[in-house]
């Protein structure tokens, strides 16, 4: 479990499910570690290495740079997803997880003010990682 407390990062933003991706560099790609109110089909997805998604984990692991996307209106593994903002979890100035936050159907969107609050969650905690 990490010391992230996704419940309170969901509630802060009013979002409504959070995730943590980590590498999983022998298998060459990102995994998720932790969730809050995620659906199980999301949790189990693999984000490969090579994936091309702008804005999406691997981007934003490859990056180190935050990614903030509004008005997706799309659908993945038969959930519909609004918003997503993904920041960098770094140490050492090395990008060690993501944390990946989501409003769904509600046509709730994340402001820059949020991506300021969530990176500063991500570099207040610190992850128990595997």
């Amino acid at each position: 479990m990490s010391r992230f407390n996704l419940e309170v990062i969901v509630n802060e933003l009013g979002a409504d499910s959070a995730a943590i991706m980590v590498p999983n560099d022998a298998e060459r790609h990102l995994d998720c570690f932790d969730s809050y109110n995620m659906p199980p089909e999301w949790v189990a997805i693999k984000n490969p290495y090579d994936e091309n998604v702008p804005s999406g984990n691997v981007s934003v692991y490859k990056s180190g740079k935050p990614a903030l996307a509004n008005h997706l209106q799309k659908m993945l593994e038969g959930f519909y997803i609004e918003s997503v903002m993904i920041v960098p979890v770094k140490r050492d100035q090395r990008t060690i997880a993501m944390l990946e936050i989501i409003h769904d159907k509600d046509g709730k969107t994340f402001s820059e003010e949020d991506l300021k609050i969530a990176l500063e969650f991500a570099n207040r905690f610190e992850p128990q990682l595997p």
